[in-house]
């Protein structure tokens, strides 16, 4: 959000959660897919963590990325699990796969993404989120309306096409 402020980028792209909190400092085009928080695991772990609880274990080391909703999940629901902090969001499935750490709570359709990148990964919740259902868009600048006007009319005009479609059951099915 701070580089969102400070202007330097025009639309945020992939896993960006919609709430009232973003939208009181920014414009979002229209939802495009359901989302949730999930445990983005080793494919070979799925059994073991198999719920929140059996997470949240001291043997389990959770690596997540700062200053966003997947830092605050953990922060109100993880207390036994080690917590490890990486600046690279990116970065952070290679490391689950690898070993390096055990679980990434990210959002549903980003780990989906990451599983299909990576045999070795696995999206563990995505058929019942850890948390309530919620919606991701991109994010876009709220201080040019014209802008704004043509994010909208495209986005539209590519739903009506079926194009968003066609790119959802690539990417996020």
């Amino acid at each position: 959000m701070d580089d969102y402020l400070a202007g330097n980028f025009d639309i945020a792209v992939g896993g960006i959660t919609r709430n009232l909190a973003r939208m009181m400092k920014a414009d979002f085009l229209p939802p495009y897919a359901p989302n949730g928080k999930v445990a983005l695991i080793r494919k070979a772990d799925k059994d073991k963590f198999s719920s929140l609880e059996k997470i949240d274990v001291p043997e389990t080391t959770i690596i997540l990325n700062p200053g966003g909703t997947n830092e605050k999940f953990v922060q109100a629901n993880i207390k036994k699990a080690r917590v490890v902090v990486h600046p690279s969001n990116a970065e952070i499935p290679a490391m689950i796969a690898e070993g390096k750490g055990d679980v990434m709570i990210t959002e549903a359709y980003e780990a989906v993404v990451y599983s299909k990148k990576d045999e070795r990964l696995y999206p563990a919740f995505t058929d019942k989120p850890l948390t309530k259902k919620s919606f991701i868009g991109f994010m876009i600048q709220q201080d040019d309306p014209q802008f704004t006007k043509i994010m909208n009319f495209l986005w539209i005009d590519a739903k009506l096409r079926g194009d968003l479609d066609v790119l959802f059951d690539k990417w996020l099915k």
